[in-house]
Parts: C-alpha cells; sequence; structure tokens
C-alpha cells in the first residue's frame, strides 16, 4: 500500500545557526517522499504567529524537536505552546532524548521519542504513527509507555542522502562556511563528552565510522556548485583519526574542491605529517580539544590521555605549517586547584595559539 506524502515541521532555536543532525532528518524524509518545514524560533510572539501561519499554509503532520541539555527548557516551552495552538504529534529526539528518555518522555506534550541515531527510525514512525514497536522509538499509547529497543548503527554512512541544507539556508541565508561531517563517533570515551554516552549505549558496535573518502567529495562538489560556497567547516569530533583516510581525502580535495577548510581534532592524532597534510590540502583552522593543561586532572577527571608534550608536538607542527591554532579550555573541573590555574597558565603562555574557546563545568 502506497504511503500518503506526511508534513513535518521542525523548530529550531535561532541562535544556534544550523543542525546537521535536523539537515540528515530532513533529508532522510524527504529521500521517502515527504516534506518538511523549519521554522526558527526567535522571540515568543512573533514565533506565535509564525507558529500559526505555518499551520495554515503547511499544515504539518508531526512537529519534531532535536534537544540537547541547554535547550531542553526552551523545548518544553516552545512544544506546550505548539500544542495549545493544535494538538499534533510532537517528536523529541537528540542527546537529551537519548540519555535521559525517562525524564523526557513524562512530559504531557511529548507523543514519540527517537533515541540514537534517527533517519531510519523517523521515516517509519511518520509512515506508521500507530505500530507500537519501532525500533529506536519511544510512545505512549492508551496512558502506558512504550519503550522500543535501539537498532543497529548505520556502518555504512556512503548510504545516507546528502545533508538537507535547503532547509536551513532558506531561512537564515547561505552560510560563510560549508559545515560538513566525514564522520560519526569519535576514538575516544571522555567523560565530559556524549561520545562517551553513545559508545555505551551501542556498546558491541563500532563506534567511529567514516565516511569514504569520495562520498565527502561528491557531497562537497554537488553543494559547491549549489550553493558556491567559499570555504568549508568539518565538525567531525576528529578529522584527523585515520592517516590513511586522510591522505586520500586531502589528494581529492584539493583536486576537486580546493577552498579553505578547518576541522577539530586531538593532539593524539596531529604530527608533523598529518600538519603537511592538512596544510597542503587547504586548512587554514584546526580546533584541539586540551580541557586542561594539568596532566593528571586531564587523565583522571576527563579520561583523555595525551601528555602535555603530545599537545605541544601538536601545537608545534601546527604552528610549522601555519595553521592557526584554536584550543579549548574547561574551568571548574573536579579536583582542580588554584595553583593548578597559575600553573596552565604558564603552559598556555608556552604554547601561545591563537584563541581560546573556554567553558565551565557546572
Amino acid at each position: 500500500m502506497k504511503i500518503a506524502p506526511k508534513r513535518i515541521l521542525f523548530i529550531y532555536p535561532a541562535n544556534d545557526g544550523e543542525s546537521l543532525g535536523i539537515e540528515y532528518i530532513s533529508s532522510s524524509l524527504r529521500s521517502h517522499g515527504h516534506e518538511t518545514d523549519l521554522i526558527i524560533f526567535r522571540e515568543i510572539s512573533g514565533f506565535e504567529r509564525e507558529l500559526k501561519k505555518n499551520f495554515e499554509s503547511f499544515n504539518p503532520d508531526f512537529i519534531c524537536l532535536s534537544v540537547v541539555t541547554d535547550t531542553y527548557s526552551w523545548a518544553c516551552r516552545v512544544s506546550r505552546l505548539a500544542k495549545k495552538l493544535k494538538n499534533i504529534p510532537i517528536i523529541f529526539g537528540g542527546i537529551q532524548a537519548t540519555s535521559c528518555p525517562e525524564e523526557v518522555i513524562k512530559n504531557d506534550f511529548v507523543n514519540y521519542m527517537v533515541l540514537g541515531e534517527g533517519e531510519e527510525a523517523i521515516v517509519e514512525l511518520v509512515e506508521n504513527p500507530e505500530k507500537l514497536n519501532i525500533k529506536n522509538v519511544w510512545l505512549k499509547k492508551n496512558g502506558k509507555i512504550i519503550k522500543n529497543t535501539l537498532r543497529p548503527l548505520v556502518q555504512n554512512l556512503d548510504l545516507l542522502p546528502f545533508p538537507d541544507k535547503e532547509l536551513f539556508y532558506k531561512k537564515i541565508g547561505v552560510a560563510k562556511d560549508y559545515r560538513c561531517i566525514s564522520s560519526r563517533g569519535c576514538p575516544f570515551s571522555c567523560t565530559f563528552c556524549f561520545n562517551n554516552y553513545l559508545r555505551n549505549t551501542y556498546k558491541g558496535q563500532k563506534w567511529l565510522r567514516k565516511r569514504g573518502a569520495k562520498n565527502v567529495i561528491e557531497e562537497l562538489k554537488t553543494m559547491k556548485d549549489k550553493w558556491h560556497y567559499k570555504s568549508v567547516m568539518f565538525l567531525d569530533d576528529c578529522f584527523t583519526s585515520d592517516k590513511e583516510w586522510l591522505r586520500e581525502f586531502i589528494k581529492l580535495y584539493k583536486n576537486e574542491i580546493n577552498v579553505p577548510f578547518g576541522a577539530i581534532s586531538i593532539s593524539t592524532f596531529i604530527d608533523d605529517e598529518v600538519a603537511s597534510l592538512l596544510k597542503d590540502g587547504g586548512c587554514t583552522k584546526i580546533q584541539l580539544g586540551v580541557q586542561t593543561p594539568i596532566e593528571e586532572v586531564r587523565k583522571e577527571i576527563c579520561k583523555r590521555f595525551d601528555s602535555n608534550k603530545r599537545i605541544e608536538e601538536a601545537v608545534a607542527a601546527l604552528k610549522k605549517n601555519k595553521i592557526f591554532i584554536s584550543l579549548d579550555h574547561m574551568f571548574s573541573l573536579p579536583s582542580e586547584k588554584l595553583e593548578h590555574y597559575l600553573e596552565g597558565l604558564e603552559f598556555y603562555i608556552k604554547l601561545k595559539p591563537n584563541v581560546f574557546n573556554c567553558v565551565i563545568q557546572k
């Protein structure tokens, strides 16, 4: 039996730019014949008017929100308002739903939750909303909460459709940097990171998965022809984790894309060869996670095992190749003392990165 196309409305906070997660979910839905739209939430009165207008013109069958911890309270507020205006099923996804499902599903405005990677589950859900045994989906039925198990991770990422950039670009304009991701997962299990939780959730499965270099280039070529971007930002948790893949990718990128790019990495995977490859391919910026310059805190609290010597070597290799360096630092980690900050300051002065990204652990 042919499935009638469904209309799915995404709602997203205005100050968070674009969401690759939502773009992948949207492209998965669209590849199955469904329609998607997006509302960027700003101030409440304007949002309410836009929501009413969307209900009249787009007439969505479902409302979807991808939620992280920082946006959870916001998502609850938005969902309550949406439910008052029209009783449309609301789906929560994202790391907040995945890591705290018992808390999230209790909200009376949440009808469904998609846990973990959602490209396959969301399609099955919108096409079969009465089905009770959809893997990755929690739902409510006759006052009861039905908790389904997770399906296996998508191992061949090349099978996924390219992200639906138009969903965001038509609302916020074309991004200065084209945002791309060439892998899912991370080689590490740092205590402060969502990767730690998800690696344990999917225990026994390969967590770090790389797209084929040719597949990434195909996306970049397609989107360059369409959007005429001038630079690329790779949002992988550790872009340089596979040196063999990087060699192949840089050769293709240099020949077929040839625009400046930035990426995120960890000192463990930055050496002279990698820094030279990055520079040759057009890399202008690398963001490195240090978190704390105090080795025992980094090891015991963060479960990060790169040494200060390794960090110094990575920074030196990047500087040698004139690559802009951004370092991540966390304040208020457990067991840190005043003398740690003074010691750490000396370490950072010695490194002399171009910029610091600082967060405070609460």
